[in-house]
């Protein structure tokens, strides 16, 4: 359908200002603000008549215009209501208008008065930001532009197989589009790379697997196999491989493969060079003296070239530390410790305990000796040493003296020690109890001293030493482990004649029980067997001795910690007639007063007992204690998690 008066003609009549036909003209002016239209179809009609025009896109004014007006002489047949129609095409194909519906704008049963020349004004409303030549939809948009954003995506568009989108505006995205089967496709999963879509609609991609890393699992991916990794609790404590000293390493909380899988008491394993950590191997019992470094007999102490000892000093008045790093410790019979530096065993993988370590504190042919690292550090926690008195009298003629010492406090350990006992005669006091030592672990040290009875005799009994042993991964003990205290020594009595006209006797106090050291286990994993010993008890203390110018009767010595059971260490009785009986040392009780001396019979006091040491367990893993093992005092805080 044509117009008979086109455009041109409207043109001329506006150009030349030609005088308007009787009938009236009919104007339609169509705004396109947006989107300029390829074809124009604009129709008028009342109902029963109807003309048009197809404009084409190059038909149009200049590519920057926004409208076009279209003129027509109105039919004289046409009544007075009037329709208007303007139909936007996507293409034009010959002489007319063709391709899919962009939009259509109707407005009927507009008045139009016979002889009267009209103005109407359409708007269109179709858009096309991307100016990819699709519009947004519209009313009677048949193929609308589903991303008027993006200039790449709408109708018939090549489908984008590796985007989830619909690139064609079919409805149908990346795999879900036919025309993606088979086609290079990306599935979403970070950790594939691209595949190709099944013909199902779904994108099937090639799979990149991360590769195992110790200590850790999979936690994410991005493209070209960089791995993103977080700890794998299952691996704690797990082997993680060695470095090429054959030194074993486990997995850390963390997820780092380190050579102890938690921080250890008073040293750092990360520090120690890897040709430093060795093999401890005995086969026998022997005895290893921290002073000077030796093993007794030779024959069955290590090899010492097979690893090696460092010193680690500590503040203030604390002994340095004998620090022994080693992959094996393997005890081939009980390892008895002395000397005056506690030790500390570091394990750099697993331990088993099948023999005695030892470091009590004990009486060796009659004087006291302590195990390694006790009677240090104890300028407080020592026992006290009892008082004298001094008793006067004459007998035919002849002067007598008589001396009776009071017995010797034992030294702190997890608690206070015991006082010392006293004589009948209450100006003789017995020694002061040490105040209980601190329960840190570090500083490590063992026991102390109970206090002499009086002077040099009567000795206090020796404290129990201290022993660490850390263990990387599981330490297992189905021995003994004892830092118990020495018992205090029985009083010595005597009757001498000073000259021909004076008698001298003394009657002295028993020594104070020593306080048992300091255990410290600790490990990813600590199980304590059926056999398992592990004590740290008090030891008792000293009888007082007797002297009464008839008799001399030295005080029985007290017994030393129990190295395998949690009873309380006896004091010394029943060798002194009138001298104090020694107080029992403590275990999981405490320690126990000196008996007093009889002054009529030249009594000294009994030696207080020695109180217990501190057990420390600390394991990564709760602690595996079996309930037939020995425990003596109970462990300090428990088993306390790493």
């Amino acid at each position: 359908m044509r117009l008979f008066c086109l455009l041109t003609c409207v043109v001329l009549l506006s150009a030349c200002r030609m005088k308007e036909p009787a009938e009236g003209v009919l104007r339609v002016t169509v705004k396109y603000p947006s989107y300029r239209p390829q074809c124009l179809r604009v129709e008028i009609g009342d109902g029963s008549n109807r003309v048009g025009t197809d404009l084409p896109s190059d038909q149009l004014k200049g590519p920057d215009a926004k409208e076009v007006q279209v003129a027509m002489v109105r039919k004289a047949a046409w009544g007075d209501r009037l329709n208007v129609t303007v139909t936007s095409f996507s293409a034009f194909n010959g002489n007319q208008c063709a391709g899919a519906l962009v939009e259509v704008h109707e407005d009927r049963a507009l008045d139009a008065p016979p002889g009267k020349s009209i103005d109407w004004t359409v708007t269109l409303l179709a858009a096309d930001r991307d100016g990819d030549g699709f519009v947004a939809s519209v009313s009677g948009t048949e193929l609308p532009d589903c991303d008027d954003s993006r200039s790449d995506i709408y109708p018939g568009a090549i489908e984008m197989c590796t985007a989830d989108i619909d690139s064609d505006c079919d409805g149908h995205k990346s795999c879900e589009d036919s025309d993606c089967l088979e086609k290079p496709c990306i599935d979403g999963d970070v950790c594939h790379d691209p595949g190709s879509c099944n013909g199902s609609g779904a994108c099937i991609g090639i799979p990149t697997p991360c590769p195992a890393k110790d200590c850790t699992q999979v936690a994410g991916c991005t493209r070209n196999s960089s791995c993103l990794y977080s700890p794998d609790p299952a691996q704690l404590n797990q082997p993680c491989g060695e470095d090429g000293s054959g030194i074993p390493h486990v997995c850390r909380a963390d997820g780092q493969c380190v050579t102890f899988p938690f921080v250890p008491s008073n040293f750092d394993p990360n520090s120690i060079p890897s040709q430093e950590i060795g093999e401890l191997r005995t086969t026998g019992a022997v005895v290893f003296d921290t002073s000077v470094g030796t093993w007794a007999p030779a024959g069955a102490g290590p090899d010492t070239g097979d690893f090696t000892i460092k010193t680690l000093p500590q503040s203030g008045d604390a002994p340095e530390i004998l620090l022994i790093p080693v992959r094996t410790l393997a005890l081939g019979g009980e390892l008895r410790i002395v000397g005056s530096r506690p030790v500390i065993f570091a394990v750099y993988g697993d331990a088993t305990l099948s023999h005695d370590i030892l470091a009590s504190g004990r009486i060796v042919n009659g004087a006291p000796v302590p195990g390694t690292g006790g009677n240090r550090a104890c300028a407080a926690s020592q026992g006290k040493m009892g008082t004298r008195q001094v008793y006067s009298d004459e007998s035919g003629g002849e002067a007598r003296l008589q001396i009776l010492g009071g017995g010797g406090g034992g030294a702190g350990g997890a608690t206070i020690g015991a006082l010392g006992g006293s004589t009948s005669n209450t100006s003789t006091t017995g020694g002061d109890m040490g105040v209980q030592q601190a329960s840190a672990i570090s500083p490590l040290f063992g026991g102390c001293a109970g206090g002499n009875g009086v002077s040099q005799t009567g000795s206090g009994g020796a404290g129990g030493g201290a022993i660490q042993l850390s263990v990387a991964r599981t330490l297992t003990i189905r021995k003994v482990v004892s830092v118990s205290g020495g018992g205090g020594l029985g009083g010595l009595a005597s009757t001498t004649m000073s000259d021909p006209w004076t008698r001298v006797a003394f009657a002295n106090g028993g020594g104070g029980g020593g306080s048992g050291g300091r255990i410290v286990l600790e490990a990813f994993q600590v199980n304590l067997t059926s056999d398992a010993r592990l004590t740290a008890n008090g030891g008792g203390g000293g009888e007082g001795g007797t002297a009464d110018f008839s008799i001399d009767q030295d005080g029985a010595n007290g017994a030393n910690g129990s190295e395998t059971r949690g009873v309380p260490a006896t004091g010394g009785s029943g060798a002194s007639a009138t001298g104090g009986a020694g107080g029992e040392g403590g275990a999981s009780n405490l320690p126990v007063k000196g008996a007093g001396g009889g002054l009529s019979g030249g009594g000294g006091g009994g030696g207080g007992g020695g109180a217990a040491g501190s057990i420390n367990l600390r394991s990564v893993q709760p602690c595996v204690i079996n309930a037939s093992s020995v425990i003596s005092p109970a462990p300090t805080g428990g088993c306390a998690p790493l």
